[in-house]
């Protein structure tokens, strides 16, 4: 009872943190466990140690601890790149914390290492250090230098550079992993030196291949196998572990998707906290760019009907979390069978693919379940069409019907260029004989219902210029509420105003300052202002508030001597005013 009352997305974030601090104590656990093992491996004239000895006989002052000081360097230089990097820190310190309990216990119960090092192990030590941050930073260095460069670098929004190092943490892995196998079987096995000295030169020892033994009981052995493996799993899982929350863009037509994910891409990027690109992401930002106007999706788009963007960014200082963004350009229409979609899978009659093969699967548009899923949206579209209002006569558990009648003229996008494409489905036939309705269901099933099925937080977009213009008042709200409910797996979701800059001016007059010196303010200007709509009503119930979002844009004549405007976004310094972006990606970090 008590966790129904806590949100999902503080449960999931508690939860993450939960597992966080379970695999640190795991780890530690198995170190501490790993450290006992370390007398009976290395005190004493072993083999291993005879074997160094031998293969250095004529180097004075080198010894065991010289060789050991190596490896020690290099891997020291990888934590201290972990604790650098922007996304491990906080593996990078509690593996320092590990290795020192570690490396403490071995040295407390065996004496092992005490009183045996000298000046040159020391200089050894410091430039295996210097050699490892070199070889395993590289060029990431320089990047240290410039992030740092009058800004606090540990802070969450950071340069335009983001700060990782994944070779130190393979290093890292890789030296736990080989120094836990040396260990378990110099712990449990004895063997005859490998090398020999004759005439003061070493040599290859032809006994040791059959002086292998193990001395230990099956006992012991197995204890040790399990600490070991034990350790190298707990490893590879902490290095490994990342927060992540998997966030989808949702919107019918004329809500503005291609550049409320721009805008969010453009944030993210100033707050150098990309992390990875998918899709197109990375062309549609530089297109937008170059031409300094706002993106007509149909002409940028590769494929005329669909294309992928979006982004991975981080967020955190020390807890770090890493959040997809994931969205498509594609037609409005298929926003309206996203929730029949949903409902048919969730009944078993709709097969869905999963996310990471979203756009692999072929369909067969003469099954069964394919015919079911058609019938569901054109007996919906032509109830709409007679006068019903809403899409759907297929009705969903709770008795609310399936879609919504959100189709009309060509999808134009009030910041400029045709945000999907626009148009009823018809039967307008392709060359291959499949109907333009049969293009858009299959569209949905292969590529949106799988990142919809798989997110975490749905993310629904409300078009400001249409809700104070009482343009379509319902906002295509039916099937916002119809997506949420049938989407089983999501744990939180979240409303966003697209082209609040309309609003600016009302906003001004009223408040007497712009909404870059209050946000809070402007977010609750624009609240009250859609309070009362259909679509405010639906902002209420996603829960997390509505956010109010624009790249700032200027009406200007479409030609130097024409009466006619359009929009254009506005530049300043080559860089475009985006609001409201930054506010959306702190709180998508937090859920």
């Amino acid at each position: 009872m008590l966790l129904q009352i806590i949100p999902a997305g503080l449960r999931r974030s508690v939860s993450q943190r939960a597992q966080l601090v379970i695999s640190i104590v795991v780890f530690l656990g198995f170190g501490v466990a790993f450290a006992t093992m370390l007398p009976q491996a290395y005190t004493g004239d072993t083999a291993l140690k005879l074997t160094i000895d031998r293969l250095v006989p004529n180097i004075q002052f080198v010894n065991l601890v010289t060789v050991i000081a190596v490896p020690l360097g290099v891997y020291l230089a990888a934590i201290l790149l972990l604790f650098v990097d922007q996304i491990k820190r906080i593996q990078g310190i509690l593996f320092f914390g590990g290795s020192v309990v570690a490396i403490i216990g071995a040295v407390f119960l065996s004496g092992l290492l005490v009183g045996q090092g000298g000046l040159l192990d020391i200089v050894v030590l410091l430039v295996s250090f210097f050699a490892g941050l070199r070889l395993l930073g590289g060029a990431q260095l320089e990047r240290v230098e410039r992030a740092t460069d009058g800004q606090g670098f540990f802070s969450s929004t950071r340069s335009a550079e983001l700060i990782t190092f994944e070779g130190a943490e393979r290093f890292v892995f890789w030296t736990v992993a080989f120094f836990g196998v040396l260990t378990l079987i110099e712990a449990n096995t004895m063997y005859a030196p490998l090398i020999v000295t004759e005439n003061g030169a070493p040599l290859l020892n032809a006994d040791a291949p059959g002086s292998f033994s193990v001395i230990s009981s099956e006992t012991a052995v197995v204890i040790d196998l399990i600490i070991v493996a034990g350790l190298i799993t707990a490893t590879k899982g902490f290095l490994g572990y990342e927060a992540t929350r998997d966030v989808v863009i949702i919107g019918p037509k004329r809500t503005g998707k291609t550049h409320a994910i721009l805008g969010m891409y453009i944030q993210a990027r100033k707050n150098g906290q990309i992390v990875d690109e998918h899709g197109d992401m990375g062309e549609y930002y530089s297109e937008f760019m170059d031409q300094h106007d706002f993106l007509d999706p149909n002409e940028t788009a590769k494929n005329t009907d669909y294309t992928e963007i979006g982004f991975t960014y981080t967020k955190g200082r020390y807890f770090r979390k890493n959040v997809t963004i994931r969205g498509f350009d594609y037609p409005g229409e298929l926003t309206q069978y996203i929730g029949t979609g949903l409902h048919l899978a969730n009944s078993g009659d709709l097969s869905i693919p999963p996310a990471d093969r979203a756009g692999d699967t072929s369909i067969n548009i003469d099954s069964a379940e394919f015919t079911a899923f058609k019938n569901h949206v054109t007996n919906g579209q032509q109830n709409a069409k007679s006068g019903g209002g809403t899409v759907g006569s297929a009705q969903t558990d709770g008795g609310m019907d399936i879609g919504s009648a959100d189709q009309g003229e060509n999808d134009t996008d009030d910041e400029g260029g045709d945000d999907d494409e626009g148009g009823d489905d018809d039967e307008g036939g392709d060359d291959d004989g499949t109907t333009e309705i049969e293009r858009h269901l299959i569209q949905t099933i292969t590529h949106v219902l799988p990142v919809v099925r798989s997110a975490e937080t749905l993310c629904f977009l409300f078009d400001i210029t249409r809700i104070i213009g009482d343009l379509d008042p319902e906002h295509s709200v039916q099937d916002y509420t119809t997506i949420q409910r049938n989407q089983t797996t999501h744990d939180s979701s979240i409303a966003m105003a697209t082209k609040s800059d309309v609003l600016i001016d009302d906003f001004e007059q009223e408040y007497g300052f712009s909404p870059g010196q209050s946000y809070d303010g402007f977010a609750d200007y624009v609240s009250a202002r859609v309070d009362t709509s259909a679509a405010g009503n639906v902002a209420r119930q996603v829960g997390n508030g509505m956010f109010p979002v624009y790249i700032k844009s200027n009406e200007v004549p479409i030609a130097e001597d024409s009466d006619e405007m359009t929009f254009k976004p506005e530049f300043v310094n080559d860089k475009p005013i985006v609001r409201g972006f930054n506010a959306i990606l702190e709180r998508l970090g937090e859920l």
